[in-house]
């Protein structure tokens, strides 16, 4: 078996620039999927803290505790309302400071900081949300509501089509691991024939004359997730250095995609050379 090693390693550094090409051309597919993958990981992560949210805010035009859990205990009876908070004038005035709200504007000596209440409420079921958030208005002490639902909605859309890009760029990464290593293979057997003729007619078997070109789809492959993982950990760096929620993808995720890359760079060096 080390004879056979150090022979493919032969045959490798005769066709190294071919074999440096491909690699880089695997390596940066992969790149591109792992990146769309590690985009989508903390933008699920960003949905999940969402989801955590108030789905609207009701501000109050009554001016004491009593009357605010008067209104509290009305909104809890209505369907689909699984929680409510509400803030006093100086906590709601925090909150607001804390959503982004210019300090400029709550410090206006003519602004007159309501009460508010949080409603929590899910966001599975837009339709009900809706209706509740239009009966939350119609209860007296009420002055105005914000519904947050259709904006998690559109953050759950833009998932979706990010999720359906992220499966696009797994196909197309397997589509080119394929095309890339069968192409090579096919280029190391063409330039191999006389060696595998007077192989064959020395009697060497089948395993021992498939395994250089098994192993040079599987370095192949090796040498391109290896690229991939390179320009993934040298980007998730710059991104975490910059952007301080930015998370890495987890080892449990990129085990087996350099696994899947492996087993198609085998599978498809294997499938060339039968083909040939």
């Amino acid at each position: 078996m080390r004879l056979v090693f150090r022979h493919t390693l032969g045959n490798i550094a005769q066709r190294k620039l071919s074999f440096m090409v491909s690699a880089l051309i695997i390596g940066f597919g992969i790149f591109l999927c792992l990146a769309v993958a590690t985009f989508l990981f903390n933008f699920h992560q960003l949905f999940e803290q969402t989801l955590k949210h108030p789905s609207g805010i009701a501000f109050l035009s009554v001016d004491s505790a009593e009357k605010v859990q008067k209104v509290a205990s009305q909104m809890m009876d209505l369907p689909s309302v699984q929680k409510i908070d509400f803030l006093s004038p100086k906590q709601a005035a925090s909150y607001l400071a804390g959503a982004g709200v210019p300090a400029a504007l709550l410090e206006d000596p003519d602004l007159s900081m309501p009460w508010m209440v949080m409603v929590y409420g899910g966001f599975d079921q837009v339709a009900a949300q809706k209706e509740t958030f239009r009966k939350v208005s119609s209860i007296e002490g009420v002055d105005e509501v914000v519904y947050l639902g259709d904006d998690v909605m559109r953050l759950k859309n833009m998932f979706n089509i990010g999720a359906f890009a992220a499966a696009l760029a797994a196909i197309l990464v397997s589509v080119l691991t394929l095309f890339v290593v069968s192409a090579f293979v096919r280029l190391s057997i063409s330039s191999r024939l006389p060696e595998i003729e007077i192989m064959r007619l020395v009697g060497a078997t089948e395993k021992l004359i498939v395994t250089p070109f098994l192993l040079e789809g599987l370095l192949l492959g090796m040498l391109g997730s290896a690229v991939g993982f390179l320009l993934l950990r040298l980007c998730q760096s710059f991104a975490v250095t910059h952007f301080a929620q930015a998370e890495l993808l987890p080892l449990e995720f990129l085990l087996p995609s350099f696994a899947a890359v492996l087993c198609l760079a085998v599978g498809s060096a294997y499938g060339s050379f039968r083909s040939h």
